[in-house]
């Protein structure tokens, strides 16, 4: 309730200037000036970059410099600039709410989508973004591994338009899907081991909840890599690290480190308590991505007409994958899971190669 009061707040002061509601979600980054004259936005799934401003004298200097801050941009700078996630922090204190936050961290937000940090000093960085700025692209560089050191910028468009808005568009290329996901190899190993779970199952789940963005944030709310909702599954899998069930701060859900421990003992739980009786592995599989968006009791109303999971799981063992899969498409009660299932599938496929 206090997280949805901030946002509507935050939204009203967007719309007084814009006259739209763009701010942070889970796949899209929002960052505005503190007079709300200026924005940065970065799409993590589409790659695209938008940076506005409605000050009259912005200029080329400007664009660099708002540029800059989006790629250097990492888990402490946003932080400062976060109004509602700290507000809302400020006044889960102060209603003496038990909550879980986390110390700061450096994490970086998009910078390894542009630059590899072991060629590229920060004066080298600066330079290449004033290329940008004064060219239209920046170089490419394929290293060994396969990795992009820098990316080509392409449809970068700068124009200044009649209402004093200064707009920069371009696209990066963020299709390759170890481009993002290895900034997050070690985390997602350790913690995949830790709890049992496959790798590739990790990787599917953020591919398709947040396409790596650290700083998802959902209306629910749902915070961070893998979308942990802080009263529902969150509070579940604080239970198994800290022996109680706890309220996530935002802070706690975006570092990395935390959001993917969390998140994977979530899956854990699901796929070893709530479905352990599920007899083919892949069955099993097939629920828990399903709980994990709408939660084990939906699912068993797939199957029944209740919502006794214990009892769903007997016609279950009676069914193969095809028949599982089938059956949870067409009668999970959300559109929007029959979507997730299928999405979280494919990826989980196409991630199962990746090392």
């Amino acid at each position: 309730d206090i997280f949805r009061e901030e946002r509507a707040l935050y939204i009203d002061k967007v719309n007084h200037i814009w006259g739209d509601s763009i701010v942070n979600s889970n796949k899209i980054l929002a960052e505005y000036s503190s007079d709300f004259k200026t924005r940065r936005i970065f799409n993590f799934e589409t790659g695209e970059i938008i940076i506005q401003s409605k000050n009259k004298d912005f200029n080329n200097n400007n664009l660099k410099e708002e540029l800059l801050l989006l790629v250097t941009s990492n888990n402490i700078t946003m932080d400062k600039n976060d109004t509602i996630a700290k507000n809302t922090e400020k006044r889960m204190k102060k209603e003496g709410i038990n909550s879980i936050s986390s110390d700061k961290k450096d994490d970086d937000i998009v910078y390894n989508l542009f630059f590899d940090k072991l060629k590229y000093s920060n004066d080298e960085v600066e330079k290449e973004v004033s290329n940008i700025i004064k060219n239209g692209l920046i170089k490419r560089e394929t290293l060994s591994n396969g990795d992009t050191a820098l990316t080509l910028i392409s449809k970068i468009n700068i124009d200044y338009v009649s209402d004093n808005k200064a707009i920069l568009t371009a696209n990066i290329d963020v299709g390759k899907i170890h481009k993002k996901a290895v900034n997050f190899k070690d985390i997602v190993k350790k913690y995949s081991i830790d709890r049992k779970i496959p790798e590739a199952l990790v990787y599917a789940v953020i591919h398709n909840e947040s396409a790596f963005n650290p700083r998802a944030t959902s209306h629910i709310p749902a915070y961070g890599l893998m979308q942990l909702v802080p009263k529902s599954g969150g509070a579940e899998a604080a239970a198994v690290y800290y022996g109680k069930k706890v309220i996530l701060s935002p802070s706690y859900l975006y570092n990395p480190d935390n959001n993917i421990k969390l998140g994977s003992t979530y899956l854990s739980l699901l796929y070893y308590k709530y479905f352990k009786n599920v007899k083919n592995d892949e069955n099993r599989l097939y629920c828990t991505i399903s709980a994990y968006n709408t939660g084990p009791s939906n699912v068993a109303k797939a199957f029944i007409s209740s919502r006794n999971i214990n009892e769903a799981i007997k016609l279950i063992n009676q069914k193969t994958p095809k028949e599982v899969f089938n059956i949870l498409i067409n009668k999970l009660p959300y559109n929007e899971t029959k979507i997730y299932l299928k999405n979280v599938s494919a990826s989980y496929n196409a991630y199962y190669y990746y090392k």
